[in-house]
């Protein structure tokens, strides 16, 4: 027998719901195989519109990593501090990335740090999917997440 609170709220609804889920299990392989190379403390809340992954480096700290899979994709999001000569690179490549005003400073002669809001879209079939995993990685290593060995 088919779901009949699926049948009662519409075609349009369910392709969302489909989305979504299809974007869940896309996020929940790669969490998986993120979770084979760094050591990650994940949890899960399902929203209206989204479910959104909460990452901890560590088992006592804060949740500071998120991967949130709706309807129209996947997200990555975490705030990073840094210098702009070995995270500039994310503000470069990603127009989502958005550096505070210390960060993007060219006359601090500090050495222009400070925080780094990061943003990343994709989706599973996305042309630079590889690249952007590398590019998650790379953003663990520097958020000095353990490996598993």
């Amino acid at each position: 027998m088919e779901n009949l609170v699926l049948q009662a709220i519409g075609n349009s609804k369910v392709e969302k719901i489909n989305k979504i889920k299809r974007n869940k299990e896309f996020l929940k392989k790669l969490i998986g195989d993120l979770q084979q190379v760094y050591t990650l403390y994940v949890s899960n809340r399902d929203g209206e519109d989204s479910t959104t992954y909460h990452i901890k480096k560590q088992s006592n700290y804060l949740n500071t990593i998120f991967f949130t899979a709706d309807e129209n994709g996947c997200r990555f999001r975490t705030k990073i501090l840094g210098y702009r000569t070995n995270l500039g690179w994310l503000t470069d490549k990603y127009d989502t990335c958005k550096g505070d005003d210390n960060f993007m400073s060219v006359d601090n002669r500090m050495g222009c740090h400070g925080h780094v809001e990061v943003l990343i879209n994709f989706t599973d079939v996305s042309a630079n999917l590889m690249d952007i995993i590398k590019d998650i990685a790379r953003i663990l290593d520097h958020e000095k997440v353990s490996k598993r060995f």
